[in-house]
């Protein structure tokens, strides 16, 4: 097998990349979150793209995913709104490289909802505790890290243990990203849920 890698290389550019809790934290205390987004609009799980193709091309890899308001009040069930923001993070430095608001360019216009696109429910959080989702979200950021540098690749020419690395990224997904919020994720980058679903 040839997907022996270290944890921070791409495997097509050769592009290092920084740790997935590294990206999160830089975006959480950037100005430009704080000042394009609210504390009511929450951050959507990142989506790999490639810089010169929407695929498995041979440019440096980076993250793209939007930001979408939540309204209501403490223990009530949550509004979620169409994404207001959508960003783009170099995942070799953490650094945001565009910021688009989807009042100009949307890149989900084709999905047709209205404003509301649907409630968050508690049934629908991967974690019924404070602690448990902090968890959750460690663990699916450290996925993040073990599938990163093989994204794209075939899955024939991944040994087991990265195949396993890339279906456990899946599932993670899965349980995180809520239904209705789906289309918009896949809207992000097709190649990419293309790429999990060989998995």
């Amino acid at each position: 097998m040839t997907d022996q890698l270290s944890a921070t290389e791409d495997r097509h550019g050769k592009h290092r990349l920084l740790p997935m809790e590294e990206i999160d934290r830089l975006l959480r205390v950037s100005a430009v979150r704080q000042e394009l987004a609210p504390m009511e609009c929450r951050s959507s799980w990142l989506v790999p793209i490639r810089a010169y193709a929407q695929n498995q091309g041979s440019g440096p890899l980076y993250l793209t995913g939007f930001l979408y308001p939540v309204s209501g009040l403490m223990g009530q069930l949550k509004r979620v709104m169409r994404p207001r923001f959508q960003w783009t993070i170099d995942s070799a430095t953490g650094r945001i490289v565009e910021v688009v608001d989807c009042s100009f360019r949307d890149f989900a216009a084709h999905i047709q909802t209205g404003d509301e696109i649907g409630i968050l429910t508690p049934e629908l959080l991967p974690a019924p505790t404070v602690s448990e989702l902090e968890k959750f979200r460690a663990d699916t950021l450290n996925a993040y890290d073990s599938a990163l540098p093989v994204v794209f690749t075939s899955p024939s020419e991944l040994s087991n243990e990265t195949r396993q690395a890339v279906v456990q990224l899946k599932q993670l997904l899965r349980r995180g990203i809520e239904p209705f919020l789906l289309p918009f994720y896949h809207a992000l980058n097709p190649a990419f849920f293309a790429w999990l679903d060989q998995f």
